[in-house]
């Protein structure tokens, strides 16, 4: 009897080690498989935060850009002749573009009619073209208003703005004796004073034109395309004042060629050396002139196409390698104007122009 007992209790204490082990085994197996629910539920989100970075890591806008670029060219009209002012500076800021971009920047140069010419042209161009305009505010806020054009500034979105040029009444004194704007307004109540510019629907012509009738003499314009083309002719005595750029002139004043006799502008301006040109506002000339320099393309465009050449053009324009060799013809100081900047001004100078004609909206 106690041999059975004995045997009973073995069976049934093996069979509580069997039970308690099975016991462990489930709960351990319940414990791995939530272990490893776990570990699958964190490779999951890892997954998904790994997929949303690269989402937002991916920019939508080097997809476009290659797009555009795609033949690796990008063209610079400027409509001006080669080899002045407004051209070499394309030149220098094209080359330097292109580094940025990593493409071949090129420039045309389709002058005509003070600009009319090459800007009519452009509007051939459909939206997304690789060609960009040079342009300057003049030709968008004031020819439309005194000529028939085929353009308007909304026909351009603009990109930035490069530079704001002050502009300053030369003479040659070698052939009038006119050193000062009294000096002109003695000269002209004898003779019908020359004077050069584009053509009679320029911003040019209409600043030089509107200080002459203050003056209370006689005009006539003497065309050229250029500038330099102006100088050319105010050097040689074939016109008597020219109005040019600041800096475009600076080597003739230093030579003693020209005598700067007003800026254009409400303040002096003392950027030659021993020489401080007086203002038309403070002569009591009610005159200003000064362009904004920028460059646009196509209205239309992909804004995200214009956004990225604004800042290609915003890096050069900072670049040592850029502004050492513009040289003198860059100020580094300058800040410029990006899309909305550029409209705001531009329509700022309209309204003054509308003003100074008597043109009312």
């Amino acid at each position: 009897m106690k041999k059975i007992v004995i045997a009973c209790m073995c069976i049934m204490l093996v069979t509580g080690l069997i039970g308690c082990s099975q016991e462990k085994e489930t709960v351990t197996e319940t414990k791995v498989k939530e272990e490893a629910a776990k570990v699958e539920e964190k490779k999951e989100v890892v997954a998904e935060e790994t997929d949303e970075e690269a989402v937002v890591e991916e920019d939508p806008s080097e997809a476009v850009m290659e797009e555009y670029l795609a033949d690796g060219n990008l063209t610079i009209v400027v409509p001006y002749p080669a080899g002045g002012a407004s051209d070499v500076e394309a030149r220098i800021l094209g080359k330097h573009l292109g580094i940025n971009l990593g493409v071949n920047v090129v420039v045309e140069n389709v002058p005509g009619a003070g600009g009319v010419i090459g800007t009519t042209n452009y509007l051939t161009e459909e939206p997304n073209t690789t060609k960009i305009m040079k342009l300057h505010s003049g030709q968008m806020a004031v020819t439309p208003l005194v000529q028939e054009v085929a353009y308007t500034a909304e026909d351009f979105e603009a990109i930035v703005s490069t530079e704001e040029v002050k502009f300053i009444l030369f003479s040659n004194p070698e052939f009038t004796d006119i050193r000062s704007l009294e000096d002109l307004k003695a000269y002209g109540q004898d003779h019908q004073i020359k004077f050069g510019a584009g053509n009679p629907s320029s911003a040019m012509y209409f600043a030089q034109k509107t200080l002459c009738d203050q003056l209370g003499i006689d005009s006539a314009l003497v065309n050229h395309d250029s500038a330099a083309q102006g100088m050319v002719n105010l050097l040689g005595g074939h016109i008597d004042v020219t109005l040019a750029g600041v800096d475009q002139a600076k080597e003739y004043v230093e030579n003693g060629d020209f005598v700067p006799l007003a800026v254009f502008d409400s303040a002096s301006y003392d950027g030659y050396a021993d020489i401080v040109v007086p203002s038309t506002q403070e002569l009591g000339y009610d005159v200003e002139f000064k362009l904004l320099i920028y460059f646009g393309i196509r209205s239309g465009t992909n804004p995200i196409i214009v956004e990225k050449l604004t800042e290609a053009f915003n890096t050069v324009l900072v670049d040592e390698a850029y502004i050492a060799e513009m040289g003198e013809n860059h100020d580094p100081s300058y800040e410029p104007m990006g899309p909305e900047g550029i409209k705001e001004y531009v329509a700022g100078m309209t309204a003054s122009a509308k003003k100074l004609f008597g043109i009312s909206d």
